[in-house]
Formats: structure tokens, sequence, C-alpha cells
């Protein structure tokens, strides 16, 4: 049990890796410019695959991967490039750290990773459940 907990908590880490500290630089780097709105879409493919790979491979326990959002949470708390993703951007302008509505960007942010960690789980567990009642079949 506590070694799929680290495991799950070390694929959060490396997502948020990915997601905040790679990309954007990376982003960055070739662009000159901070990763915007248009990479939601993209930042939300780098949490399934990655979602999808621990589910596959470490463990499919939602109770373990929802527990170990926690660190996700706190990581962004910690950083997050200014206004990546459009995160704490709020009717067009940017909120600084210390206000309300940069928190409330985080907590929808983890909201949102969250609700892609309950697809994944939903498709990995109805891909189980098929597998086992074809087997049956056989």
């Amino acid at each position: 049990m506590i070694k799929k907990i680290i495991s799950v908590l070390f694929l959060y880490l490396l997502m948020y890796i990915v997601e905040f500290i790679l990309v954007p630089s990376i982003y960055q780097y070739n662009t000159g410019y901070v990763l915007g709105d248009e990479g939601t879409l993209f930042s939300w493919f780098i949490v399934i695959v990655i979602t999808l790979i621990g589910m596959i491979f470490c463990t499919d326990n939602l109770l373990i991967w929802f527990m170990c959002s926690f660190l996700y949470f706190c990581l962004l708390n910690v950083y997050i490039p200014q206004g990546v993703y459009g995160i704490g951007i709020w009717f067009g302008e940017l909120a600084k750290y210390d206000k309300e509505a940069y928190f409330m960007s985080l907590l929808i942010t983890a909201g949102v990773t969250l609700f892609w960690v309950f697809v994944v789980w939903c498709g990995v567990k109805y891909i189980k459940i098929m597998k086992k009642h074809f087997q049956k079949k056989k």
C-alpha cells in the first residue's frame, strides 16, 4: 500500500514538473511568450497521459489518487509561472499571488485535474470490466 502511495505521489510530482516547469520553459524559450490559454488542452493531455500510465502500471485505486492530489495542490501553491495556462487571470487582468482570485484559480486547476483523474479511472475500470467479461465467454 505504501509503495502505491509513493508511486502516485511521484506521478503527481512528475505531472507538476512536466506541466508547469518543463513545458512552459520550453515554450517560452522557443517563442519568447508565456504559455497562455492556448496551452490548456495540452495541459489536459499531459494530465490524462500521466494518469493513464499510473493507473495501468501503479494502481487504479481512486482513493489513493484523490489523497495524493493534496501534494499537487501544494506544489501549485509553491510555484506556477505567472499567467501560464491562464491561471490567475480574471476578467482579462492578472491577479496578484496574495489575492483570493489567484487562490480560486489554483483550486479550479486542481479540481479540473481531479476531474480528469476521475475520467481516466472510469475508462480504466470500464476496460477492465469488459476484458474480464469477454474472457469469461471464451
